[in-house]
């Protein structure tokens, strides 16, 4: 198994990593031994990111599909958001909103509440995405 990415939980006692199997594994961040492994996706994770009020965490694959998780990794909400492998999710500031970017050749623009998508950036070659302030 290959793994893609790894994020701190907020409170910094877990480690959270994404594989292309689609799984995450919770290590504990003292010991690094794994407590539990989650199967999050059905293709490779290749986007993982916290809220700024670490309340959410935000995945994404490669199959173009989010996912919405509850800081206690309860899986709330599942859309498809590019029809192509999305490579990067980012927050604004404000928690208000997220972009996504993918292999499809979009940035686009997402109202995190109303899971709606509000813009869409066209014509970029875009691997990486992150809110400036």
């Amino acid at each position: 198994m290959s793994f893609f990415l790894s994020q701190w939980t907020p409170e910094g006692r877990r480690l959270v990593t994404g594989a292309s199997s689609g799984e995450f594994t919770l290590w504990n961040g003292l010991t690094f031994n794994f407590e539990t492994i989650l199967q999050a996706h059905d293709s490779p994770v290749r986007a993982m990111t916290w809220s700024h009020n670490d309340m959410w965490m935000l995945t994404a694959d490669h199959g173009g599909y989010v996912k919405y998780w509850q800081s206690n990794m309860n899986n709330v909400k599942m859309f498809q958001a590019h029809k192509e492998a999305i490579r990067e999710a980012s927050f604004s500031p404000t928690d208000n909103k997220f972009a996504t970017c993918s292999d499809d050749g979009t940035v686009r623009i997402w109202d995190f509440l109303r899971c709606h998508e509000e813009r869409i950036l066209r014509g970029t070659c875009t691997n990486s995405t992150d809110w400036n302030i």
